[in-house]
């Protein structure tokens, strides 16, 4: 018996791994998605990692900082919990949303006209 031909290998041992190309690929998608047109695919794909990386992780904070503007009561505590969930057992009704008088309910039109099918 001779060396075993390379064919033979496991496919993970040459190239890039399932869940490591899953990985690279969703860092892709979210650069160029959230990057807003500033990034093609290819040149996302042929950054280098550190620089992909290091964009990735920017885009992120970014993100998160918006959202947080956004929403400011949604911090949450140390427990994990947010603030401004409800306690179920004994809930505080000032915290419940109420509807906004000001906006009004939109009006449906209906048609003017009425049409029935010909019975056969």
């Amino acid at each position: 018996m001779g060396r075993r031909p390379l064919y033979r290998w496991k496919p993970g041992f040459y190239g890039l791994t399932q869940n490591y190309r899953a990985a690279l690929f969703r860092i892709i998608h979210e650069i160029v998605f959230y990057g807003r047109g500033g990034y093609s695919w290819g040149e996302v794909y042929n950054f280098p990692i550190w620089l992909r990386n290091v964009t990735h992780k920017f885009i992120e904070e970014y993100i998160t900082k918006e959202k947080e503007a956004q929403n400011p009561n949604m911090t949450t505590s140390s427990n994990g919990k947010s603030n401004t969930d409800l306690d179920w057992v004994n809930p505080d009704k000032s915290k419940l949303n109420k509807p906004s008088k000001s906006i009004p309910a939109p009006k449906v039109n209906l048609p003017s006209y009425v049409s029935k099918a010909s019975k056969k």
